[in-house]
């Protein structure tokens, strides 16, 4: 199982290559981080590793609406 840092700080960097323009349109970072969990975890269940891509994204939604 791949730690749920590593998946947020995936999609942070997807955020930030979407921002400058460096996805493909169809890509977004949640799909990305799909993509990476089922890169390094092939057995892992897709409809689980959809949920697990939903839940970063959440989590990352909070995250940057913390003011600092």
């Amino acid at each position: 199982m791949i730690p749920f840092p590593k998946l947020f700080d995936h999609y942070i960097q997807m955020q930030k290559l979407q921002a400058v323009g460096g996805l493909r349109k169809e890509l977004t970072p949640e799909i990305c981080v799909y993509m990476y969990i089922m890169h390094y975890e092939p057995e892992y269940n897709h409809l689980e590793a959809i949920a697990l891509a939903a839940k970063v994204k959440r989590q990352v939604k909070q995250y940057n609406q913390i003011p600092f």
